[in-house]
């Protein structure tokens, strides 16, 4: 994936669109494959998660194995999550200006244009590393540093470091 051309064209889709408030491509595990552009990137993560999760819920109720497109329409904006390529999705954040069919129209062009750069990049052949033995480990000698006398006797172990675990008790 060519992430400077990808980011190339979420910048123009949002420089032909004033409406549109903000973009960012997501993988199917949530993370992000781009900088969000216009969205924080924590509130882009949340949107990420949440949407994935509305599209797996909804794959098991209606039991289909693709969605096109979900949209969230509120009187402050809209939301559109969009796939654009096989586990690549584009979250798009906009105002409510636009009629929500031409933002639909606009967002389905900006998608088609990076499913075929993502196409582009996925017919590129790929070259299997060679697997080259690894290096002999180099084994020093034991030095007089590591049994030095200057550090006390008391500080030399980890019987005084103290461990705090703050997780959920086991």
């Amino acid at each position: 994936m060519n992430i400077y051309k990808i980011n190339a064209i979420l910048a123009e889709f949002m420089s032909q669109t004033e409406e549109i408030e903000g973009v960012v491509l997501i993988s199917s595990n949530g993370q992000l494959l781009t900088e969000p552009i216009g969205i924080d990137i924590n509130t882009a993560m949340i949107l990420g998660g949440i949407f994935l999760h509305l599209a797996q819920n909804t794959y098991q109720q209606l039991d289909t194995q693709e969605i096109e497109s979900i949209s969230l329409r509120s009187g402050e904006g809209n939301l559109i999550f969009t796939a654009c390529y096989p586990e690549v999705f584009l979250l798009v954040k906009s105002s409510n200006s636009l009629s929500f069919g031409l933002l639909e129209r606009r967002i389905h062009l900006a998608a088609k244009m990076l499913q075929e750069q993502l196409q582009t990049n996925a017919d590129l052949p790929t070259v299997p590393l060679q697997e080259e033995p690894l290096p002999k480990p180099v084994v020093f000698p034991a030095s007089s540093a590591s049994n030095s006398t200057n550090i006390p006797k008391n500080n030399r172990g980890i019987k005084n470091t103290r461990i705090r675990y703050r997780g959920l008790p086991v």
